[in-house]
């Protein structure tokens, strides 16, 4: 029999959540213990682990949206198992008997955003990414005490709050309390306009936004591209193809190899910054960010260094496609991202980093420049400005420059993009 996935609490006042993005894609096999998905409340993102072994048979909540807490968001069982999704609905809260039976999912870690007032110094700093890290447990724990997690010194793996540090913790309530209401008291002048309230959506984005600028080190690396032979390259490469052929390839899809290709030889900036350490990943997974009348998503190109490049197109349209269309494209984490602005005639632009991701690159539009050659002559060129942002605590400026070189190398040297 299919067992359910419930959205955990993670808090007692917590009557819902936003699914940030699922780690497992339906059809996938799960232990247990593999993480399932991230799920964002207003203060925290925590990980969801699977409790159980089988099929991800089925998602009922996807990435972007949001459920009541203890809802059932998906469906762990046997290969080709049936489940009557009908007879369950649409995603409903469990009564507090079910809070006590045993869950197909549970809460692995909390992400807390650590804002401090300016001239005060919290007693505690978790980790070198601003935020702090503490079980579940000890989440609700806290919660239940009225005790500001960032006040408590974790002794867990990694500095993580565990829930033996919360029970021994011996901080004032009433001074945790008057430090929230004075960080809370903002006042706005009335104005005449419109109030419209921010969606879920857009409140995530908002909150990572200021969190990535306010927490990590931004540094930028520009370089100019001659986009001349690229551009000759994609049409030639798109007139063999028949018109109706998906592969047809965009100068995205070239920027998105070029840099695939690029993070296979600068290892170093295919990483997460995870606190106390940095990730090496071993798979190159390149975010694509697609705006849509509801906010910025990104979904992922997974493997982008082994696609060649009519695969790499003909899977950017459908996960752009799917994206635009208000499903879930892709659940695999990216590990590099693309913000490309080149369609709206953009010179140039700097892009916020998705953390725990190192880097992201900007992509500016095409433009004639009247440009000297190598001979010194002046000669008209298709230029193309790049700017890399990186995250200055993984990546030093000697590797952001050389990185960002080699991508200009591919772009200006495109037929080693189709080997």
């Amino acid at each position: 029999m299919a067992t359910e996935i419930l959205l955990p609490q993670g808090g007692q006042d917590l009557k819902e959540a936003t699914i940030a993005r699922w780690l497992k894609a339906e059809g996938d096999q799960v232990k247990a213990g593999d993480l399932l998905c991230e799920i964002e409340t207003e203060k925290a993102i925590f990980e969801v682990e699977a409790e159980s072994e089988g099929i991800l048979l089925k998602v009922l909540v996807g990435g972007g949206e949001t459920a009541p807490t203890l809802s059932v968001i998906g469906y762990i069982g046997a290969a080709g198992e049936k489940i009557d999704i009908a007879s369950s609905g649409a995603p409903q809260p469990q009564t507090e008997e079910a809070d006590n039976a045993p869950r197909t999912s549970n809460i692995r870690a909390v992400s807390l955003n650590v804002s401090e007032k300016k001239g005060q110094t919290p007693p505690v700093v978790a980790n070198n990414s601003g935020r702090i890290k503490i079980s579940g447990r000890a989440f609700n724990s806290a919660k239940k005490k009225g005790l500001d997690p960032k006040m408590i010194t974790g002794t867990g793996p990694g500095g993580r709050i565990i829930e033996k540090d919360v029970l021994n913790f011996t901080g004032s309530v009433t001074q945790h309390q008057s430090v929230v209401q004075a960080s809370s008291s903002v006042s706005y002048p009335d104005l005449p306009g419109k109030h419209v309230p921010l969606s879920k959506m857009r409140q995530v984005i908002a909150r990572r936004l200021q969190e990535s600028m306010q927490q990590l080190p931004h540094f930028y690396v520009t370089v100019s591209v001659e986009m001349d032979e690229a551009l000759r390259v994609r049409a030639d490469f798109n007139r063999a193809l028949n018109r109706h052929d998906k592969r047809k390839l965009s100068v995205n899809d070239l920027i998105i190899k070029a840099t695939a290709l690029s993070l296979e030889e600068f290892y170093e900036v295919n990483c997460h910054f995870r606190g106390d350490h940095l990730l090496y990943l071993d798979d190159i997974n390149i975010g694509v960010a697609v705006s849509l009348p509801r906010g910025l998503v990104v979904p992922v190109v997974e493997h982008a260094d082994r696609l060649p490049l009519g695969d790499i197109a003909e899977e950017t349209k459908r996960l752009i496609g799917l994206t635009k269309a208000g499903k879930q494209a892709s659940v695999a984490p990216g590990s590099f991202t693309i913000s490309n602005m080149g369609m709206l005639e953009v010179e140039s632009f700097t892009a916020i980093i998705n953390p725990p991701e190192c880097g992201i690159l900007a992509v500016s539009g095409i433009q004639k420049k009247v440009v000297v050659s190598k001979s010194g002559d002046l000669c008209i060129r298709q230029m193309m400005k790049m700017t890399l942002s990186a995250d200055h605590r993984a990546v030093d400026g000697v590797l952001a420059a050389s990185f960002t070189n080699k991508i200009k190398y591919h772009l200006q040297n495109p037929r080693t993009l189709l080997k």
